[in-house]
């Protein structure tokens, strides 16, 4: 398990770097943005509409570098939200917007270059009364190797005070970017596992013509392994065949019967959706 090993060993090396970022105080609580070289975190505040707040997590990255997605790849970390410290808060809901995937001398990633924006939805104890969103966020920038970087920031949402409506747009952009579990002209039919020249592969059928030659899969709930690029290979009908070849699984039987979470990313659709492996 040569890949989930590298994950593990370099998680446990961030943490300690982390860790001692921590003790140093960077980004402090009470800030609106905060960040490091390589990056740069900001609290968006959206607006209110029925009883909740909109909001987002902004980070802006320097030319070459990226942040990770969910499940970061054969190499990285996910971010860590925490936003433990918030006060009039009964519920808070974090976004992914759909990622891309990236190869580096550390290997084959999945996440954001340039800006990525998590849209939240923060659900007031009291809608009367303002919120005090507070997140301790632990994260991670990558280029050749992985930069670990950990920022607190705060931000009080009020409905007296003035919104900023850069802020709302810039929120619906990326919420626009967040696979949903039904996408026009994309569905997800069935997946299987095959053995090819003991090769593996996990093979999945998309229905619908939104799925094309650009079209990536991102395969979660299963951790064993990991699971490269989609490759089209062929198309039968409205029906279109893609393999994803699977590293560190030692026989199909693993993955057979297993329910995957995949998000597949198109030229014009995003999509997410589970299925269970035959």
């Amino acid at each position: 398990m040569v890949i989930i090993w590298r994950r593990a060993l370099l998680r446990a090396l961030c943490g300690l770097v982390i860790t001692a970022m921590a003790a140093t105080g960077a980004g402090a609580a009470g800030e609106l943005a905060g960040g490091f070289t390589h990056s740069q975190v900001r609290l968006l505040q959206g607006e209110f509409e029925g009883d909740s707040w909109s909001a987002g997590v902004q980070i802006d990255l320097a030319e070459g570098w990226k942040t990770y997605w969910s499940m970061p790849g054969e190499a990285g970390i996910a971010p860590h939200f925490d936003w433990a410290r918030s006060l009039n808060v009964a519920d808070i809901e974090l976004r992914w917007p759909a990622p891309a995937r990236y190869h580096d001398a550390s290997g084959e990633t999945i996440g954001y270059a340039d800006r990525v924006v998590f849209p939240v939805t923060v659900r007031p104890l009291d809608p009367d009364q303002p919120v005090e969103l507070v997140l301790d966020l632990s994260y991670a920038v990558c280029r050749d190797l992985c930069v670990p970087a950990r920022v607190k920031l705060s931000q009080t949402f009020d409905r007296k005070t003035a919104m900023s409506s850069l802020d709302s747009v810039l929120i619906g952009e990326f919420d626009s970017q967040v696979p949903q579990p039904e996408a026009q002209g994309l569905g997800i039919a069935r997946a299987s596992v095959e053995d090819r020249d003991g090769s593996l592969r996990l093979v999945v059928v998309l229905d619908g013509q939104a799925a094309d030659m650009s079209t990536d899969i991102f395969v979660e709930n299963f951790e064993r392994a990991y699971f490269r690029a989609a490759r089209l290979e062929a198309r039968s009908g409205n029906a279109s065949i893609f393999h994803l070849p699977i590293d560190d699984l030692a026989s199909p039987g693993e993955l057979r019967g297993q329910t995957l979470r995949l998000t597949v990313v198109t030229a014009t659709a995003r999509l997410v959706g589970d299925v269970t492996v035959e």
